[in-house]
């Protein structure tokens, strides 16, 4: 499988996760109320987060994702199901995880057949210290071993979006790779950037493809029950 159906694949796991491509920097009130938590990625049913984003080349369009209260067991890991809403796209289900300290996001993509599960998140690693996991439950896409490579930039920092200022928070970068049998072993096909604030959730997703920026996503306003 070449380069560019690969990147497509990334792309579309970008897609599932309601991360659409590069938006413009469009102000917003950054408005939001948060219960009293201690978690990285709150699940309490009716908890929603409201984002500015957009696929490239298009104009800026507006996600919800809202806690349903349902749950689900996968591969015994407890998920939180989710609705994802876009004002262009629809709505389209989706799962989080957070329990023991690791948050991730499990989808299926635009790509037929494929379902993806991306830790973005162990917030008992340390400064600087990576961590290595799938983002399929059999360790391929399409029949290529797959892999991620978590490390953690920066940890307890403040973030300020669309004029509201977050605080205690962890920003990981998070690589896709793929080894194409090619013998050049893993290679990094995408690069996130995931923006995490104690008690609020997931508020800014960069990324990047080849060393070109490829997506933005920017919280609007949010509300943890």
């Amino acid at each position: 499988m070449n380069k560019p159906i690969l990147t497509f694949i990334a792309l579309a796991i970008l897609f599932a996760q309601g991360c659409k491509l590069d938006a413009p920097d469009i102000a917003t009130d950054g408005t939001g109320s948060s219960a009293q938590s201690e978690s990285y990625y709150p699940t309490t049913t009716g908890s929603y987060w409201v984002y500015n984003n957009v696929l490239a080349g298009s104009a800026p369009d507006t996600v919800t994702i809202k806690i349903t209260g349902q749950t689900q067991t996968i591969n015994g890991k407890l998920y939180h199901a989710s609705t994802s809403t876009s004002k262009k796209y629809g709505s389209q289900p989706g799962l989080i995880y957070y329990n023991n300290h690791i948050a991730s996001l499990r989808s299926n993509t635009m790509v037929s057949g494929v379902t993806v599960d991306m830790q973005i998140l162990n917030d008992t690693t340390a400064l600087g210290h990576t961590w290595k996991a799938h983002i399929s439950d059999s360790g391929f896409i399409n029949g290529i071993p797959e892999q991620i490579i978590g490390t953690v930039i920066e940890k307890g920092v403040t973030k300020t979006i669309g004029g509201k200022t977050f605080t205690d928070v962890i920003n990981t970068q998070v690589e896709l790779q793929y080894d194409t049998g090619l013998g050049d072993g893993f290679e990094t096909f995408t690069t996130y950037h995931f923006f995490m604030a104690k008690g609020v959730g997931l508020i800014e997703i960069d990324s990047e493809a080849f060393g070109s920026e490829i997506g933005k996503e920017r919280i609007i306003s949010y509300s943890i029950k």
